[in-house]
């Protein structure tokens, strides 16, 4: 067998090498079966092959040049290679690797187009920052690792008897079978009973080495709730509970802040809420003031509980076992229960049920760790037999041993004489620094994380390292800040700089290094300055409702995207790619809860005005590959924050397909802003309470602005007078908005009936059924009260079942002066009939007045109308939580942005 042969095969069966360590102390015969297996020589590769084990190579960053230069030598803990590492491994071994190709279609026929397929599959689909991201692992990696007859099957055809042949009994993605060698049974018996049973190689070998790699990655964007951080020369605490309350808008459940006293030790408080409140918050505010004073550097966080119950032991921020380093984590760790586990078994203790507890414990095993121990390691495979192996890293006094995956034996690195005196003492060993340990410790994770971490040892600086959770670092008078919105960073700084995918900083009173340099700097928007207190509203629920009037104003632009005299849309986004956009003729629009209702309305709108083939609104968080049209196709994404996970997968998806991507979105510079080609700013302002409502409402607009802009751009239109009908309720949608505010007053009383009900329903037909839906969530979010939306037609198909005349089950009704009117009359008449209490909401009051209980009149804006009853059942649902005693701001067990699986 070649050279390059022989380390493609080595390195794809180190995978399974590693599994067969994992139940080879508990079953030597098992893992004799997997060691006979793995060792067996193989023939030579056939079709595309993958090699499963070779890892990417831009996944993260070096924290410096001199960091990268020495990384660049070392390998993690886990066996791997650090980035520089690997591409130097990479350009070293693409000549062998050429080769090998080159080998295998003479012996197998290939032709050049297999071979150039075989070098795109070896590379891998890459995501977001260079990383692989679950989107493109769900059609390209995923698919072909679980069901490898699929590349084998590709690869044969036109190559012959004998690629058919291998097609048929191939293994794996390789599509070449290894004998199974039973000599080497017993032989492999022995050797699993030797690897489980050595003390020394466990204790010394890192967390993850023994882990088995899964073969997709995990969800790359995800964050749960917020942090802060603080470095300069002002007291902390106050900074940091600044922090907190601006960002409780995302939702919480706990919250802690960590600080560095004089005496150089950490203090942390942390409260989670009591009962279904939201409560940390204040509790801190009363309970840390004085242990935190003083201390000039912090983190704070306020959390969502993902991995463990609402306690205080759970809540952020976490130490390690030693008390060394504190951190704040936003994300889901995957493989923090294997880690976890290798940790215990090294001697961590834990005191939570966290994932995040986890990455402290392994930042502080690193911290312990000899700098030497964990040094050069040759990533080549020896020419050679394994036996040459063992005599090239033979063994020697005071040698470590460690198994390296990519040699598939196991190998001794002999310390450097360095650590000997001449006459034969030890030296003292250097450990590890706090940012080497960051850097290997970020290396073992699999999943999403954003940190920030401090060390005892170390108050002069922050480190901080993003995987699909934003972080951004201002900086002003000496000061540096650390938030994961801008918001927290408004009223320090007006401008930010933004961490990407696999960073890890370094950040200190002077800066954070070579970001400052090769980074555009972000400003805020004067606006998100302002918002500080809801007052004159008692809530900011009611607030952002009463806001609706300007937010729908700045939707348009203040008319500026309405071009004056022609009626025409003007949307620069679209504008700018208006012959890719104009090619698509299946249009997919995907949001998630309230962005889902309103691309129901747009996809009616879009219906109405004829403007695509085919176009329909899906859930973000069912969408799969099979949801997506076959041809000229394209996605539109709505998310308010711009980083709702489900829609950010949805975006990756599209990405996989090669799709025309656009978004709406109502946070500048925000993930699928940048995710997609183009789209379209809501201007809304921003959100504090968790349920949305100008968000819902400027959503709609701004959807019917893209609907007119598609059909105006039409070599003929369909409908001229519709889109006619519809730019004009475009124009009188803000004032329209104004003069439905009104009806709060009938809500309130409305609300003091209701608040005793168990169950409502809302009904609605044609442009009302996604406004009744949106309607039916915000009381159910708001005021804790089963409600349930549904097209009127769908009644006598089971809801009926639910209408009790005993307890005279509330009913709202959506009925305007359209083509839908009459049958959603004879549904209100049905309704009454079974004794239901029937509540309308009409631009017509006199067609219900002899059949409702009480009616709420909204002006008649055209197909815009059903658009303004979405007001009164705001205001409803948040008379009802006032009146039951709730919070409408916080709504128990829900969350701003829903970030996490």
């Amino acid at each position: 067998m070649s050279a390059a042969r022989l380390l493609l095969h080595r390195r794809s069966s180190s995978c399974l090498q590693s599994q067969s360590r994992l139940f080879s102390a508990s079953s030597p015969l098992l893992a004799g079966l997997v060691s006979a297996y793995v060792v067996s020589p193989a023939p030579p590769l056939a079709g595309f092959s993958l090699p499963a084990s070779l890892p990417s190579s831009s996944s993260r960053l070096s924290l410096s040049p001199a960091t990268a230069a020495a990384g660049a030598s070392r390998r993690t803990l886990s066996g791997r290679p650090h980035a520089a590492q690997r591409r130097w491994t990479a350009e070293a071994s693409a000549p062998e690797t050429a080769a090998a190709t080159a080998h295998a279609a003479e012996e197998g026929g290939q032709s050049e187009e297999r071979r150039e397929e075989w070098r795109r599959r070896r590379r891998g689909p890459e995501g977001l920052g260079g990383r692989r991201l679950f989107s493109s692992c769900v059609s390209a990696d995923f698919e072909d690792r679980r069901r490898p007859e699929r590349l084998c099957s590709a690869s044969s055809e036109g190559d012959g008897e004998s690629n058919a042949r291998s097609s048929a009994a191939g293994d794996g993605a390789s599509g070449a079978q290894r004998p199974f060698r039973w000599s080497l049974l017993p032989v492999g018996a022995v050797l699993g009973v030797a690897l489980g049973a050595s003390p020394t190689a466990e204790d010394r070998a890192p967390p993850s080495r023994w882990l088995p790699r899964l073969g997709f990655a995990s969800p790359a964007l995800a964050r749960c709730c917020g942090i802060v951080g603080y470095l300069g020369d002002k007291e902390a605490e106050p900074v940091l509970m600044e922090g907190l309350e601006l960002l409780q808008n995302r939702g919480y459940d706990s919250c802690g802040i960590t600080s560095i006293s004089a005496a150089g030790e950490l203090v942390t408080t942390k409260f989670a809420s009591k009962g279904s409140t939201c409560d940390s918050i204040d509790i801190l505010r009363r309970e840390g003031k004085l242990r935190h004073a003083g201390n000039c550097v912090g983190i704070a966080h306020t959390r969502w509980a993902t991995h463990g119950g609402k306690t205080d032991e759970n809540a952020h921020p976490h130490h390690d076992w030693k008390d060394r380093i504190s951190l704040v984590h936003n994300g889901t760790i995957d493989n923090y229960a294997l880690l976890k586990k290798a940790l215990i078994e090294r001697g961590c203790t834990f005191r939570s049920e966290t994932d995040t507890e986890v990455i402290a414990n392994l930042i502080g095993w690193y911290l312990d760790q000899v700098a030497e121990d964990l040094g050069d390691a040759s990533t080549e495979a020896p020419e050679s037999s394994a036996a040459s192996a063992s005599e090239r890293f033979a063994p020697a006094a005071g040698a470590l041993a460690l198994l390296d995956p990519s040699l598939g034996a196991e190998a001794t690195l002999a310390l450097s004489s360095a650590s000997r005196t001449p006459s034969g003492e030890s030296r003292p060993r250097r450990t590890l620094s706090f940012e080497e340990a960051v850097k290997r410790a970020v290396g073992e994770l699999q999943g999403t994380w954003g940190l920030c971490i401090v060390h005892r040892d170390y108050p002069d600086r922050l480190i901080l390292a993003r995987n699909g959770s934003p972080l951004l670092v201002g900086s002003a008078g000496g000061q540096v800040f650390v938030a994961s919105e801008p918001a927290a960073l408004a009223r320090h700084t007006n401008q930010y700089l933004m961490l990407k995918d696999g960073e890890i900083a370094v950040v200190t009173a002077q800066g954070v290094g070579q970001l400052e340099a090769t980074r555009p700097v972000h400003r805020i928007a004067q606006e998100e300055k302002i918002e500080v207190s809801p007052e004159p509203f008692p809530h900011w629920t009611v607030k952002e409702v009463f806001e609706q009037p300007q937010a729908l104003a700045r939707a348009m632009n203040y008319g500026g995207r309405i071009a004056p005299y022609q009626n025409r849309v003007k949307l620069g986004g679209l504008d700018q790619n208006r012959q890719a956009l104009l090619a698509i003729k299946n249009l997919l629009i995907c949001g998630c809860g309230t962005s889902l209702y309103a691309g129901m309305y747009g996809e009616l709108l879009m219906q109405w005005l004829k403007c695509f083939d085919q176009v329909r609104a899906v859930d973000a968080s069912e969408i799969d590959l099979y949801h997506f049209p076959k041809a000229d196709a394209g996605v539109l994404l709505l998310s308010q924050s711009g980083e709702t996970l489900d829609t950010v997968r949805a975006c990756q998806l599209a990405d996989v397909q090669g799709l025309k991507k656009f978004s709406v979105v109502n946070q500048v510079g925000s993930l699928l802003a940048r995710m997609t080609n183009c789209g379209v700013y809501l201007n809304a302002g921003r959100e504090v309470a968790v349920a949305s409502t100008k968000a819902f409402s400027s959503q709609v607009a701004v959807l019917s602005l893209i609907a007119a802009w598609f059909a105006q751009n039409q070599c003929v239109q369909t409908f001229p007078d519709r889109c006619t009908a519809l730019m004009d309720a475009i124009h009188r949608l803000p004032v329209y908005a104004g003069m439905t505010l009104n009806c709060r007053a009938v809500c309130r009383e409305l609300a003091a009936g209701l608040k005793d009900a168990k169950t409502l329903f809302v009904l609605g037909r044609g442009f009302g059924y996604p406004v009744a839906l949106e309607g039916a969530l915000k009381i159910k979010e708001v005021a804790y009260l089963h409600a349930e939306g549904f097209p009127a037609g769908a009644l006598k198909h089971g809801p009926f079942a639910l209408i009790d005349e005993a307890e005279r089950t509330p009913v709202i009704l959506l009925i305007f002066a359209d083509q839908h009117a009459a049958s959603l009359l004879n549904a209100a008449q049905q309704v009454k009939a079974r004794g239901a209490r029937l509540i309308c909401i009409t631009d017509e009051p006199d067609i219900v007045r002899d059949v409702a209980d009480a009616v709420l009149v909204v002006p008649s804006n055209g197909p815009l109308t059903a658009l303004l009853a979405c007001i009164p059942l705001q205001l409803l649902a948040y008379e009802l939580a006032v009146a039951k005693g709730l919070n409408p701001d916080k709504p128990r067990g829900l969350a701003k942005t829903v970030t996490v699986m």
